[in-house]
């Protein structure tokens, strides 16, 4: 399991899952790289009813510490 863990954490390292257009200011995503790209392979926004960016975040964020 640590192993799966350790691969998710540094899914980075392989640039087959940067999401092309996507860049992400938050450092401690597992999926961030240190330029800002996102390897996360998709993302998910929400919630659902949002009236403005600063009520929206992105579900698929991951704690690099988790």
């Amino acid at each position: 399991m640590e192993k799966i863990m350790n691969n998710e954490r540094n899914c980075c390292n392989n640039n087959k899952n940067v999401i092309k257009g996507i860049t992400c200011d938050v450092t401690n995503c597992a999926y961030n790289q240190a330029d800002g790209k996102c390897c996360a392979g998709h993302i998910k926004v929400g919630p659902e009813q949002a009236h403005a960016s600063r009520e929206t975040l992105c579900t698929t964020f991951k704690n690099k510490m988790e």
